[in-house]
This record gives structure tokens, sequence and C-alpha cells, in this order.
């Protein structure tokens, strides 16, 4: 650890907007790591009937909110530095948010065809699909009554709704901060109204807009705004402090839900958790140049391929050595299985993902040139 800064350091426009911050990587890596537990449980859970600590487990559940808090912060971010530019700054950013997130899905929801087309009864969600459309809104993440070829692309769907969210504020020139205000004001009121009524929708389309999990995003996307200012060396580190007590509460007295958590309790549990983590983290970073794990740096680097490729590993192998007569599976095979998700993900980073991120920037340099006739670019 380094020398500590003055006692109250106020964040500058720039470092929220245009800085890779190591300190959110780090928590990009806590994310994804307590995602790839929670679905590890499963797999023990679903094909050998062995647990985990059932709460400690179920605590990854909020490996995804935490994903989402984060995604608010950071898109909002990347948003802002385009405000009020009009089209151009709102193509600029649905092709970098395109760019980030479709190609590696694509691959890894092509990987499960292979296994689909040699038994259709090894892949769940490509056996529930029932026709093109299904297929379609699948690979490009919209709203489906079936699940993603992926099943992890659920998130994703949401992902992609936030993103057109923010295109259309950047394309209406609407100040972002009103908007996010508004939009999170109307997802509450429309949920008090059904309050006595009949259950959830169950359109697609409507279930998806009316979730209350978009609100993790709007946590996030404030502390964003709440970080530009000063924040004190303690109250950083007592919110770190917070967010650790909370987590050991959860962990060790909830009786905390396994499968289908009622999205408010995702909403209003998991999402500040996720806020007070974020602002901690960050706030550390700046305030004490808090030297952060190389290691986790690295799997929240990764993060997006870890999370994508995760499931197809232990899905695999829960069948396989389910179908085993031995019924293997120990805490050895657990940590096995773990640190061979991780290495596929950091694989997949350095040889799928980067390679592809990069061709999309030529492409998008390329494409702007020739639309603008051969000068300018959108930075």
């Amino acid at each position: 650890m380094l020398p500590p800064r003055n006692n109250a350091v106020s964040f500058k426009e720039e470092q929220l907007l245009g800085k890779k911050l190591i300190s959110v990587q780090a928590l990009r890596g806590i994310a994804v790591l307590l995602v790839l537990f929670f679905h590890l449980s499963e797999v023990r859970r679903h094909y050998f009937g062995m647990l985990f600590s059932s709460n400690f487990s179920s605590f990854g559940n909020a490996g995804v909110d935490l994903f989402f808090v984060i995604s608010g912060f950071v898109v909002v971010g990347v948003a802002r530095r385009v405000e009020r530019t009009g089209a151009r700054g709102a193509l600029d950013f649905i092709y970098d948010r395109a760019a980030r997130i479709y190609p590696i899905y694509w691959i890894y929801s092509l990987v499960l065809i292979i296994p689909f087309l040699l038994n259709p009864a090894l892949v769940n969600s490509l056996s529930r699909m029932h026709g093109a459309g299904d297929y379609l809104r699948s690979f490009l993440l919209l709203p489906n009554a079936t699940s993603p070829v992926l099943l992890v692309g659920w998130t994703l769907v949401f992902e992609v709704y936030f993103y057109a969210i923010l295109a259309a504020m950047l394309l209406t020139r609407v100040p972002i901060a009103a908007a996010l205000v508004g939009w999170a004001a109307a997802l509450i009121i429309c949920n008090l109204s059904w309050i006595g009524t009949t259950d959830a929708p169950t359109n697609p389309v409507l279930a998806l807009v009316s979730s209350p999990l978009s609100l993790e995003f709007v946590m996030g996307a404030a502390v964003s705004y709440a970080l530009l200012r000063p924040v004190r060396k303690r109250g950083a580190s007592l919110l770190v402090v917070l967010a650790v007590i909370i987590v050991a509460v959860l962990c060790f007295t909830l009786d905390l839900p396994r499968e289908d958590i009622n999205p408010w309790f995702r909403t209003l549990v998991y999402g500040p958790i996720g806020v007070i983590l974020l602002i901690g983290t960050v706030s550390l970073e700046e305030l004490f140049h808090f030297r952060y794990f190389a290691w986790l740096i690295a799997i929240g680097d990764a993060s997006y391929s870890i999370y994508l490729s995760h499931t197809l590993i232990l899905s695999a192998a829960g069948r396989l050595l389910g179908a085993s007569p031995l019924r293997v599976w120990g805490t050895a095979s657990s940590i096995a299985l773990a640190a061979a998700c991780l290495i596929l993900g950091l694989w997949s980073y350095k040889y799928l993902e980067t390679p592809l991120l990069r061709r999309s920037r030529g492409f998008k340099r390329k494409l702007f040139q020739t639309a603008h006739g051969g000068g300018g670019n959108t930075g």
C-alpha cells in the first residue's frame, strides 16, 4: 500500500468517466467468483445431492446483482462522455456496447449447437425452443418466453435493455440523471400498482420492463454521480467493513432462498450491498492507493469470458460424473472444476474476447470514416 492522500478527495470527472479503475476490475472478479461458486454448488446438489454451506452458496446469487450495479456505474459513466451529442453519440455508444457483449456470447451459444445435434437432451435450453423466432431472440438477447441458448444469457437480456434505454436518452438528448430518476420512479409506481392484484406479468417484454432488477443498474449509475463528491478515508473503510458484516449476517443467520429468488428481495438486499462494496472499494483505491491482488484483477478482466463459459464445463462435468457408477464428487474435484472454469475463461479472454474487441474497434474506425466521408472518428 502506498502512502495515503489527503483526508478528503473529490473524484475528478475524467477519473470516473474515462479511467479504468482497478478496484472495479477486482470487484468484477469477486462477482464472477460468487456466480461460479453458486453454480458449482448447484451442480453438486442436482447430480449428487451434496451441498456446501447452504446460505453461503446461496449468497453466490448476489454475484449477478453485483454485476448489475457495476454495469450501471461503468456504462452510465461511458454514456456521460457523449451526453447530449445526439444521434452520433448514441450510435457510438450502442456500437461499443454491442461489440462488447455479442461476439463472444455468440461463440459460446454456437458451441452448444454441437452437442444438441448429437443428442437434443444434452442441451435443455435448446430443446425447449420451438422455432426460428426463439433462436433469433436468443442470439439477439431479446425478451422471450424461453431461456436463451446459453442459460446465463438471461442476465444479458437485462444488460441489452439497459443499453437500449441509455441509447434512447442519448438520441433524444435527455439529461441522463433526470431520465434515470424518472425511470426508477416509474418502475416503483408500476410495481406498487400491482400489489394485491394478480401475479406479475407473464408476457416476456412486460416482465422485463417492469422488473425491479433494473433498479440495480440505476443504483450503480447513482454511484457514478455520488463519487464526484469528496469521500473521506474513514467513510470508505467503514463502507467496506459494513458490507462484510452484512454479508456475514446473510450467510450465517438468514435462510437465503436458493432458487426463484423474489426480484424485490434481490433488489432491496443484494443491490445495496453491491452499492456499498462499489463505493468502498473504489474509494479505497482513490484515497489509499490500495493495491488489490493481481490474480483477482486478472479474473475481473476475464470475468465476462468466465461468466459465459463456466456453465459449459460444470454442466458437462455434472452429466459425466453423475452418470459414472463411481459418482465421484468431492472437495478435490470441486476445486479442480473451479480451476478449470477459471483457466478456460482466462484463455477465452486472451485468445477470443480480446482479439474480437480489437477487430471490432478497427471495423468501427473504418465504418465511421466511411460514413463521414473518410475523415473524423468517434473517439
